[in-house]
């Protein structure tokens, strides 16, 4: 097989996955770059753990025979986010934001994006003893300041987080009281940041898939993991979390440029999460923008697509 044919070759992710189990692919962390969470070891900046991910990452599409046009895009989505961490970490908020607005231009039409339909949810609250159904909506607009900085919420902007199963709520929250969210009403254009997206039930292609993973890796980064711990050992007192700045930048651009209503995610708790789509429902979320209209205290026509029960 010559150069030519060889950059013609598909290569499936599944494929991908198989060749990362070797420890040529592994990051510091001792994680190889296809697994989920991505682990930022303690010791190196964060911007230098970026930098060895999306190199190893491009090492890999390299090795790999992909063809030209996916490594210019992955090439150009890399240095889009890398520039967008640096701008922000030196300050410049407004001018972070217009580079990660011009790194997704390309790629927006690419991005996997489902309407969910006849599903149940499950929210979970630490307190225990709730019993009225409206204890589960989302934090009230009247109090936003409750609203705090999560890994897709921006301080101040409530958004309604859901679990897919009973699990995933207790990964996030430990303990509490549990409420049963059944969907009656369809909500379209929700982006799905998994990557297996359920079994035969993949929305974009693997071309697509390798185009966009830099994106998709970059929300579920853990930063502050001891290789030697094998956990994250966060220092005590953190306020501002690194990890954030691209998918909270993400929320802000599905829901100004692409109208999305919300996205799915798997939870950053499993540590051995599998990515191929087998019993992946049961370790994902979902985050739902809302929409203040003056004189509300929440987004009704939101909360009216769901039966609450406890």
């Amino acid at each position: 097989m010559n150069n030519s044919e060889k950059k013609t070759a598909a290569v499936s992710f599944s494929q991908l996955i198989d060749a990362v189990r070797h420890n040529k692919y592994q990051l510091s962390s001792g994680k190889n770059i296809l697994e989920l969470p991505l682990y930022f070891v303690l010791g190196k900046t964060f911007l230098n753990n970026y930098d060895e991910f999306l190199n190893k990452y491009k090492e890999l599409l390299l090795e790999h025979n992909t063809d030209d046009e996916i490594l210019a895009i992955v090439e150009k989505l890399s240095k889009g986010l890398w520039d967008t961490i640096d701008e922000y970490l030196k300050g410049d908020i407004i001018s972070s934001y217009s580079i990660f607005c011009n790194t997704m231009s390309p790629i927006k039409h690419i991005l996997p994006h489902r309407t969910i339909s006849q599903c149940v949810f499950y929210r979970m609250r630490s307190e225990t003893g709730l019993s009225d159904p409206k204890d589960f909506w989302h934090i009230p607009f009247h109090k936003q300041y409750l609203s705090k900085s999560e890994r897709f919420s921006i301080e101040g902007y409530p958004i309604l987080y859901l679990g897919y199963s009973k699990r995933v709520c207790e990964l996030e929250i430990t303990e509490g009281t549990l409420a049963k969210y059944s969907l009656i009403n369809s909500i379209e254009n929700v982006i799905d940041l998994t990557l297996g997206q359920g079994e035969n039930q993949k929305l974009i292609s693997d071309r697509d898939l390798m185009k966009i993973f830099p994106l998709i890796a970059s929300c579920y980064i853990v930063p502050y993991y001891s290789a030697i711990c094998q956990k994250e050992c966060k220092p005590k007192g953190v306020s501002f979390r690194e990890e954030y700045i691209l998918p909270q930048f993400l929320t802000l651009y599905l829901r100004n440029e692409m109208k999305a209503n919300g996205i799915i995610y798997y939870s950053v708790k499993e540590p051995n999460l599998q990515t191929n789509g087998i019993g992946e429902d049961d370790l994902k979320n979902l985050a739902l923008y809302t929409t203040r209209i003056e004189g509300e205290e929440y987004d009704i026509q939101l909360m009216g697509k769901f039966e609450i029960t406890l």
